[in-house]
């Protein structure tokens, strides 16, 4: 069992022995021998391979199963047929803390009866607006007020995602982007050529699709912007504010 856990352990991390055997303190020969089961592994050195995994000695030894997040999601997806989307959510699940599960949960638990009982009732969270509007064709400073409001949206993907939400005012990304839309940015985010985020050229705030050399507005009757950009975030969609908010 010791041997047939140190092979799998080594080969879910992409290690080869000789880096193991490296990160243990040990020589290649002594863990080749581990490995194939040639040779009984000490009480210190079994300390040391369980601490270089990140396991438990008893787990080495096949007295308990392995409880990581790698190996449930390892398991799952073997199990389930996962798809990659799929093992993408659960990892996510498995690395929030309690709070958040708790919140992702109860999101669950109301989609899930709120279709059942076949209403059409949207669940509604909050998020903070900045007061200062985005420009998508003038240019809106962001930079000059810290002020913030919290106002309440219909529930999506996209709102999970993001950060804070800002206001779009101008036409220069329609199709995509329209006056008065709420862009939810994530913060943090990378944001490659191509994609839509929030950046400021010149203490201002723009919504544009990052371009090689230049920020590029989608709508073809508004020039594109130059300059210096600091990107704040990714724009990962927008939000519909729900009524009385």
């Amino acid at each position: 069992m010791l041997k047939d856990n140190l092979k799998s352990l080594r080969e879910a991390k992409g290690l080869t022995k000789k880096q193991v055997a490296a990160g243990v303190g040990i020589t290649d020969r002594a863990y080749i021998a581990y490995e194939y089961g040639e040779r009984d592994v000490s009480t210190e050195t079994l300390s040391k391979l369980a601490d270089f995994y990140g396991v438990t000695t008893d787990f080495l030894l096949g007295r308990e199963p392995d409880t990581s997040a790698d190996a449930v999601i390892t398991a799952a997806a073997k199990q389930y047929g996962l798809t990659s989307q799929q093992k993408g959510l659960l990892a996510a699940y498995l690395y929030m803390d309690t709070e958040d599960r708790e919140s992702l949960l109860d999101l669950v638990r109301r989609l899930a009866e709120g279709s059942m009982e076949g209403t059409q009732d949207r669940v509604v969270r909050p998020i903070r607006l900045h007061l200062s509007r985005t420009s998508a064709g003038c240019g809106y400073d962001l930079e000059d007020s810290d002020s913030w409001e919290q106002v309440k949206i219909f529930d999506s993907p996209a709102a999970w995602r993001a950060d804070f939400a800002v206001e779009v005012e101008g036409e220069s990304m329609e199709p995509d982007f329209h006056d008065g839309d709420l862009a939810l940015v994530e913060t943090g985010s990378d944001v490659p050529v191509g994609k839509v985020g929030l950046f400021v050229v010149d203490g201002k705030g723009y919504i544009k699709e990052r371009g090689k050399e230049r920020l590029i507005s989608r709508n073809p009757d508004f020039p594109d912007v130059t300059g210096e950009a600091r990107c704040v975030g990714r724009v990962v969609g927008t939000a519909e504010r729900a009524e009385g908010t």
